[in-house]
């Protein structure tokens, strides 16, 4: 067996090898080897310059992809001051992972009162609360919620293109970090296993929100069953308080009628009792005329006979 056919072999064994490796790094060892031996054959014993070209080609891409995987699988250690972050935001990513979509964004600083993001105009950023807090208003000083350090800010909008639906001010001194939608794109392209967890992760705020809106909206419907539980019972307190006024005034109604007709058999009582007093004075006067007719008839008889006698 010639060195050529050993060689041609060898590499042939690598490449099948390669097949049945799922380590990357592994698999791109052997096809680096599997390169070096033919470009070693295309150089000595097959004289062939186009072969040689490209398997140089093929050598220096594996070369440089086994030199990304290897800076990968290095041990990296995350910065005191973002551990948190990394283990409650970004907690599918490697560390790797982390700071290839970390060091695509910059840190940007907002003053008390500052608006981060208007309702109603377009966004291409995506915000993460790094330091402060910062409230979220569908209304003019009507806040409805409140994001802190790590909460994302207007990934909503940046994912469906859509305006964003509320204002975002700052309520201190604030620092954020932000990602332009540029930034994310070539993200995107170069590493979409890092992008698509990022998508994951902004998922995750977004499902985490929703839930915190729901048990709000739980809560203030509960509050206003009790509301309306409360009203129905001051109404029908106060139906059973109109009712027994209505009652009591009926009531005072009949004794007044009753007051009335009192007053008004006192009014003909009296009124009887007036004529009869006139009637018997009338018959008094009567009486005395006649007796005072008598006298005077009595009185002229006298004197008469008194006339005759002298």
């Amino acid at each position: 067996m010639t060195h050529d056919v050993i060689l041609m072999n060898l590499g042939y064994a690598a490449m099948f090898a390669a097949m049945y490796v799922a380590s990357q790094m592994r698999l791109r060892s052997l096809l680096i080897f599997y390169q070096v031996v033919t470009i070693w054959r295309a150089y000595v014993y097959i004289d062939s310059l186009n072969m040689l070209i490209w398997h140089v080609l093929f050598l220096i891409l594996n070369t440089y992809r086994l030199y990304e995987l290897y800076l990968e699988s290095r041990e990296v250690s995350v910065p005191e001051d973002l551990k948190d972050l990394k283990a409650l935001v970004f907690n599918t990513m490697t560390p790797q992972e982390f700071f290839r979509f970390w060091d695509l964004g910059r840190d940007i600083k907002y003053g008390s009162g500052q608006r981060l993001l208007q309702k109603g105009q377009s966004n291409d950023r995506l915000i993460l609360v790094l330091e402060g807090a910062v409230d979220v208003q569908v209304q003019k000083d009507v806040t409805i919620a409140q994001n802190h350090r790590g909460d994302f800010v207007g990934e909503m909008s940046l994912i469906t293109n859509n305006p964003v639906s509320a204002t975002v001010i700052a309520d201190d001194d604030v620092v954020c970090r932000e990602w332009t939608r540029s930034k994310l794109k070539g993200l995107q392209k170069k590493h979409n296993g890092v992008y698509q967890k990022m998508l994951g992760e902004i998922g995750r705020d977004i499902v985490d929100k929703l839930i915190a809106v729901n048990e709000r909206l739980a809560n203030n419907i509960s509050d206003v069953s009790e509301e309306v539980a409360s009203t129905q019972r001051t109404f029908e307190s106060s139906n059973e308080d109109v009712s027994g006024l209505r009652n009591r005034n009926a009531r005072a109604t009949e004794l007044n009628d009753i007051d009335v007709l009192r007053e008004n058999n006192k009014a003909v009582v009296n009124t009887e009792k007036l004529e009869l007093l006139r009637q018997k004075g009338a018959n008094l006067l009567q009486s005395e005329k006649v007796d005072s007719i008598k006298e005077k008839i009595k009185n002229s008889l006298a004197q008469k006979k008194r006339d005759d006698d002298s």
